[in-house]
């Protein structure tokens, strides 16, 4: 299997392959193509896998960044059938070497509980005690 990273130039030309990715993930299946295709213009950086044999977006994720002090890690997503072959592994190894986001002073994600023992592999640690991921929304 030749899985190749992509750090993908806009505009962004595989939504339908994202909206796959996107229909089994519980934080992305109710978003649209038009929500996506807005979302994607806005976004800072796009990363992904691609299996060459078969042409098809296998992993993605997407930073939103200010090019220097800040960028935050969203929608890390590997397919279901390509899942549990170090996919994951590589596509954060790879994300975390490209000179963008090398480049940064900080670079975040935040994640469920259960998630964080995976993400400190790669050298992400809790912020402070007491420090609170806020949201607003309408």
């Amino acid at each position: 299997m030749a899985i190749q990273f992509i750090q993908w130039e806009k505009p962004f030309s595989r939504i339908e392959d994202l909206m796959e990715l996107y229909a089994t993930p519980w934080w992305t299946q109710s978003r649209t193509i038009d929500q996506v295709g807005i979302m994607l213009q806005h976004s800072t950086y796009l990363f992904g896998l691609l299996d060459d044999e078969k042409d098809r977006m296998v992993g993605f994720a997407r930073v939103l960044s200010d090019g220097i002090f800040r960028g935050i890690l969203f929608d890390v997503i590997i397919h279901p059938d390509y899942q549990s072959l170090g996919l994951g592994r590589r596509l954060m190894e790879e994300i975390l070497a490209a000179p963008c986001i090398q480049g940064l002073e900080v670079f975040e994600l935040y994640c469920k509980p259960e998630h964080v023992e995976l993400y400190a592999r790669f050298g992400f640690y809790p912020i402070a005690p007491g420090l609170h991921y806020l949201r607003w929304k309408k």
